[in-house]
């Protein structure tokens, strides 16, 4: 049985894998949701250790508070397209390396943070990763626009449910939008439906990333790290 410890020290080797490509200097862009909050804490770690002069650019409310936390110095938004390096994670990732993002809600701003970046590093765990895609994907939507985009996806054969909290209330994401998770069974051309679905009036960002990776760092079930260097294909 895998335990929390175990599932954490394997995160902790993957992130501090990951964190090589950190040099003293840069523009550090953090994607959202648990890996990253996970690795800022490492990050921070590593800029004490070394006496590194590391600037970050978060991507959700969430990180930047973490960041704050740890005192860690951020860079202005008009800093993204200085941006060296960015850390994420992902929810699933198919074989070719194609990923659904998005359970944190950040999903435009980490779009923008990972396209800016020079090098972008995903870290997961090996559960996530598999042949195909066939998690819902999140469509970020404008709250206008929320019933006639359900209603666009489900001619495209999607199943969208729009996302709540626990009390029922919409999740509303980092712009301000609600969040429609939207089931399509297999995706086998990812970068066609990532088009199809963004060229849906109303819809802000969807979920599907198809050229957003340049290291991928595996945190496996038996406690060691595979980092590949992908060709992402769409």
């Amino acid at each position: 049985m895998t335990t929390a410890t175990d599932k954490e020290n394997r995160f902790r080797r993957a992130a501090s894998s990951a964190l090589e490509l950190v040099k003293d200097g840069q523009i550090v862009g953090l994607g959202s949701g648990s890996t990253v909050a996970y690795f800022v804490g490492l990050l921070a770690e590593t800029i004490k250790r070394k006496s590194l002069e590391i600037q970050v650019i978060p991507s959700s409310m969430q990180i930047q508070i973490i960041v704050e936390r740890f005192q860690i110095p951020q860079a202005s938004p008009v800093s993204i397209p200085e941006i060296d390096v960015a850390f994420d994670g992902a929810d699933q990732i198919d074989e070719s390396y194609n990923m659904i993002k998005g359970r944190g809600g950040a999903i435009f701003k980490e779009r923008v943070i990972l396209h800016a970046a020079k090098t972008r590093a995903i870290i997961i765990g090996a559960e996530k990763f598999g042949k195909v895609l066939d998690k819902p994907v999140p469509v970020e939507v404008g709250v206008f626009a929320r019933t006639y985009v359900e209603l666009a996806l489900r001619k495209l054969g999607g199943k969208p449910t729009l996302r709540l909290l626990d009390k029922g209330f919409p999740f509303l994401s980092e712009n301000g939008a609600v969040i429609l998770d939207t089931a399509f069974g297999v995706i086998l051309q990812p970068k066609v439906l990532r088009q199809q679905i963004s060229d849906i009036t109303g819809v802000i960002e969807v979920g599907l990333f198809t050229d957003h990776l340049d290291a991928l760092f595996i945190a496996e079930a038996d406690g060691n790290v595979k980092r590949t260097i992908p060709v992402s294909s769409g």
